[in-house]
């Protein structure tokens, strides 16, 4: 036990994670402070920071709370300036905060369109940025990980934006991560597939919610429990020679065989 927990833990670090305020956000949050790290908290729900903050100093961590837009430049800068001031350092940067929308892609509007773009990958890029130079600027060998989806690999209908920005998400990971190499700045992706949170659980009761849980190959959603390993390979040294990857944590969707109606 004791060279697991060296291996994986983040005592002595400083974390930023945004969309901290619900759902996946909340959780890699928490449960990088349950791995020793001060957690800084992004998200612009402010009663959800404050929430996911009360959950943190249950369990002993620390964490500070900023309401950032992402999606803004200077609400990025400051929000991130604030932490510097806080922690002094940062050592890992989590993007966790995302719009989704399911929607047919004729019904699909311009500003909706911007919107998910906005967020779910310039949002990403400009997180990646100002955190990349602080750590360049301290010779910090940082690691950066951004929350990806399985759809960034296998669309879905209905999920058009969604699935572009997060296959953005995946190359602009791959080209930050060849680029910030030589500073020794690590930059991967996490790919989620579906997961059991309190959104989907009446939709998985139904035809469409059953039929999705029928595509994944182990038959099944996510407990949100189950990205803690993932995440903290990232996170922690034991990813140390890890960069430009995507791990999929999808019950093996990305890969599952097309299915054929049987015929007599």
């Amino acid at each position: 036990m004791p060279f697991l927990k060296s291996l994986f833990t983040l005592e002595g670090k400083n974390a930023i994670v945004t969309g901290a305020a619900s759902g996946l956000g909340q959780h890699c949050a928490e449960t990088l402070a349950r791995a020793g790290a001060r957690v800084a908290l992004f998200d612009i729900n402010q009663d959800g920071l404050a929430e996911t903050a009360a959950r943190i100093k249950k369990i002993g961590g620390q964490s500070v709370s900023q309401v950032v837009d992402i999606s803004q430049t200077k609400a990025v800068d400051a929000g991130v300036a604030e932490v510097i001031e806080a922690f002094g350092v940062i050592h890992v940067l989590v993007n966790s905060a995302g719009v989704a929308l399911w929607r047919p892609v004729l019904e699909v509007t311009e500003k909706e369109w911007d919107l998910l773009l906005d967020v779910d990958l310039k949002g990403t890029w400009l997180m990646c940025q100002a955190v990349a130079k602080h750590m360049i600027a301290h010779k910090i060998h940082g690691s950066l990980i951004n929350i990806s989806s399985a759809t960034s690999h296998r669309p879905q209908p209905n999920l058009v934006p969604y699935a572009t920005a997060k296959a953005g998400v995946n190359h602009l990971s791959r080209a930050l991560a060849a680029e910030l190499a030589p500073h020794g700045i690590r930059v991967n992706s996490l790919a989620p597939g579906g997961i059991v949170t309190n959104m989907v659980k009446d939709f998985l009761k139904t035809p469409d919610g059953k039929a999705a849980v029928a595509s994944v190959p182990l038959k099944r959603f996510a407990e949100v429990e189950e990205y803690n390993g993932p995440l903290l390979l990232l996170a922690s040294d034991a990813s140390s020679y890890m960069t430009g990857a995507v791990i999929m944590v999808d019950g093996g969707l990305a890969c599952a065989a097309l299915q054929f109606p049987e015929h007599d």
